[in-house]
């Protein structure tokens, strides 16, 4: 009975320390898993921060994109005239210098443009002869 006694203690012993070495595997198993993850929490915390500056650099830099190319726009399109400066004005060019100007409604009439041959004569270097009720011009369409 002694003996028998002494094994039934002993396994009282022994369960009750396999108890508590489960017990502490369990403690350090919740312990290991509440570590890692706040490793993972604050790996996330500090990669947000990362993009977050990422994102802010980047915005900065397609703020200042959108600035120059909105200001090049304006400036373009203030230097573009929408019309002539002198509208409601014909101007006659030969060699790239102004000949005359002249109303829209006296130089334009339903059928077409005048065109004085004064001009073209002038700038071709060709003489002129006569007086201008005799000088005419008929181009046929």
């Amino acid at each position: 009975m002694n003996n028998n006694n002494l094994s039934e203690e002993e396994l009282r012993r022994r369960r009750a320390q396999r108890r508590r070495r489960e017990e502490e595997a369990r403690r350090r198993e919740e312990y290991n898993k509440r570590r890692r993850k706040a490793q993972r929490k604050a790996k996330f915390k500090e990669d947000m921060r990362i993009l977050g500056g990422r994102l802010l650099v980047f915005l900065i830099v397609l703020l200042i994109i959108i600035a120059i190319a909105g200001i090049i726009f304006l400036i373009f399109f203030r230097s573009a005239p929408d019309a002539p400066e002198d509208s409601g004005k014909m101007t006659y060019y030969y060699g790239g210098a102004v000949v005359r100007s002249a109303d829209i409604k006296d130089a334009t009439d339903s059928n077409g443009a005048y065109f004085c041959f004064n001009d073209l004569a002038d700038y071709l270097g060709f003489y002129e002869s006569g007086s201008a009720e005799q000088m005419k011009c008929v181009l046929s369409n």
